[in-house]
């Protein structure tokens, strides 16, 4: 579940849907998550573990179909402050 999330990074929190249950400090891995029928993803590292959660630095550019093109959606949408 992705609970925090602006242009350069986000957090995500560990559960059945999410199975990041393996994955390491410092590991790259691609983020997807779909919205509105819109598939946004990018590379990033994980760069923080805590307890059920990860925190991930996005590490290409930043485009609309991109997590950091996500976190403009939300904030034109108003979702965020």
């Amino acid at each position: 579940m992705l609970t925090n999330i602006d242009n350069d990074g986000c957090f995500v929190m560990n559960n059945s849907e999410t199975r990041l249950l393996d994955l390491k400090f410092q590991e790259y891995v691609r983020l997807e998550v779909e919205y509105e029928k819109v598939v946004f993803k990018s590379d990033a590292i994980c760069v923080s573990r805590f307890i059920d959660g990860l925190g991930f630095e996005f590490i290409e550019k930043k485009d609309l179909r991109s997590m950091s093109g996500l976190y403009q959606v939300c904030l034109e949408r108003g979702l965020f402050n």
